[in-house]
């Protein structure tokens, strides 16, 4: 089985999280449900998993204004549906995921248009209630907090 490994981001900004609408899989494949999620991505050969988070960051929201505050403890994995492994050629996918925090101002977040057709910061309720499963996993419904603030 083929594995896509990948970063993605848990990006928090004054007690908000932020989520971005996906379109599409990549800016060359087929549209997609539009869903909400964090910002995630491949992480290309010879990268480490921290550069490939900010390059992601820089594609996806258009700024490099963010602080790493620490790398989760759980990886984000799944199984891709046969539809997506057709387009792109994995089976799944395990994703190291970040909690950052957006240091800039909210006018330099641009979404790249191409993958993503919008940003929002959500409450951490909300923000729960909008992602898919295997992404909520990040968030303890019974604290109404992110699981690793502790």
């Amino acid at each position: 089985m083929k594995i896509r490994k990948a970063v993605g981001a848990i990006v928090h900004y004054n007690d908000n999280y932020l989520l971005v609408k996906k379109e599409k899989i990549n800016e060359n494949e087929n549209k997609t449900i539009p869903h909400w999620d964090f910002p995630k991505g491949g992480i290309k050969k010879g990268e480490t998993s921290k550069e490939a988070l900010f390059r992601e960051l820089d594609e996806e929201l258009g700024t490099k204004s963010f602080r790493i505050i620490k790398e989760c403890t759980n990886k984000l994995t799944f199984s891709f549906p046969k539809e997506i492994f057709d387009c792109i050629g994995y089976h799944s996918q395990e994703t190291v995921v970040y909690l950052v925090e957006f240091i800039g101002k909210l006018e330099e977040i641009k979404v790249d248009g191409n993958e993503l057709s919008e940003f929002k910061f959500f409450t951490k309720e909300k923000a729960s209630s909008l992602l898919k499963k295997e992404s909520s996993i990040f968030f303890d419904n019974e604290t109404n907090h992110f699981k690793e603030d502790k």
